[in-house]
């Protein structure tokens, strides 16, 4: 045996250790505080460029250019975090991710989101705001059927348009939400319904089977009067309230 096999191990135990370049510069910290351990490595300046370190939520890994930060990566529980920064320091990308799904706001200048997109299941999304960070577009898919959904300043949902594979439908709605036209296709069929109060229609214009027709339909959503082509000739038909025709002249 050599004299190393029995030289015993070294141990050297603090709570700091500071590493320092032939000019006496410090260029890395080992520490240990109430938080965790930590590893920093400085430039020339002494300023920490890439920070390694583990807290009671979890790790972390902090990229810094100058004294701004660039990137960090954190994990926290079950989830886990990733920021960029610009020149400035400003927030600009924060991705995470955790059990519930998958998430990335985008953000201008000024700090505020400014786009969106959420993968939670299967239901991604796609949201753009405006320069108060409130939402104004969102695009997803749920249950297989892709939809569009547009908002006003206050926030209020004012177009919505879901691709249904057998009925793609557009809802356009009041300052109130309130529905007051819809637009529907079908197989057979096309249909635009005006909407009043309550969202009862109070008239629709569509084809139906290649036969187009209009409606007008009174406050108790009885249809009243029906425009619509027999052969090659239109006709109009008025009705009473109990839907008996009192009148059907060609035109």
């Amino acid at each position: 045996m050599t004299e190393s096999t029995h030289r015993a191990k070294r141990v050297v135990e603090a709570e700091e250790f500071i590493l320092k370049d032939a000019e006496g510069r410090t260029r890395a910290y080992l520490t240990v505080d109430e938080d965790g351990p930590g590893l920093a490595l400085a430039d020339s300046t002494g300023h920490p460029q890439l920070i390694l370190a583990i807290r009671e939520d979890g790790p972390g890994v902090s990229l810094l250019q100058g004294e701004k930060p660039r990137a960090d990566l954190h994990l926290s529980g079950a989830d886990s975090l990733l920021n960029l920064y610009d020149h400035s320091g400003e927030l600009r990308v924060s991705l995470n991710a955790g059990p519930k799904g998958a998430g990335l706001v985008v953000l201008d200048s000024a700090g505020v989101p400014r786009a969106s997109m959420d993968f939670v299941g299967a239901e991604p999304s796609l949201s753009l705001h405006d320069d108060r960070g409130e939402i104004r577009a969102v695009l997803g898919l749920k249950s297989a059927a892709p939809g569009l959904a547009l908002y006003d300043a206050a926030g209020k949902l004012r177009v919505a348009l879901v691709g249904n594979p057998d009925s793609p439908n557009l809802t356009l709605y009041d300052a109130q939400e309130n529905k007051r036209a819809e637009l529907s296709a079908r197989e057979d069929a096309t249909q635009f319904c005006a909407l009043g109060e309550g969202g009862k229609a109070v008239a629709a214009i569509g084809v139906i089977r290649d036969k187009p027709g209009l409606m007008l339909v009174d406050a108790e959503g009885k249809i009243r009067v029906i425009l619509d082509v027999v052969g090659e000739n239109p006709r109009l038909t008025l009705l009473d309230k109990a839907g008996i025709r009192l009148v059907t002249t060609p035109l």
